[in-house]
């Protein structure tokens, strides 16, 4: 009986210790697919930042499109800018040209009531 029980206390240390693998195991799977799952937020987050890249691109290109307006916008009010001091710069010369007809007309006038 001695080779029977000895067998018996094999096999029930063999069965504790197929009993620890399992338990280790099952621990290893649910560590592994933790870490599955860790990757899959990491993808998601790099997908996110992709995204968010993809929008300041064109966030920038819509920037630069808003700079061009403005600088032919800018452009433009110079022109009309200029334009209107050349009309300012008529007018002023015609008013000065209106005061001459008026002094010359003043002055005939008086020099025909003098005479």
């Amino acid at each position: 009986m001695e080779v029977g029980q000895a067998l018996m206390e094999v096999g029930q240390a063999l069965a504790e210790v197929g009993q620890a693998l399992v338990e280790f195991g099952q621990a290893l799977a649910e560590v592994g697919q933790a870490i599955m799952e860790i990757g899959q937020a990491l993808a998601e987050v790099g997908q996110a930042l992709v995204e968010v890249g993809q929008a300041l691109v064109e966030f920038g290109q819509a920037l630069m499109e808003v700079r061009q307006a403005l600088v032919e916008f800018g452009q433009a009010l110079a022109e009309f800018g200029q334009a209107l001091v050349e009309v300012g710069q008529a007018l002023a010369e015609f008013g000065q040209a209106l005061m001459e007809v008026g002094q010359a007309l003043v002055t005939d006038k008086l020099r025909a009531l003098l005479t």
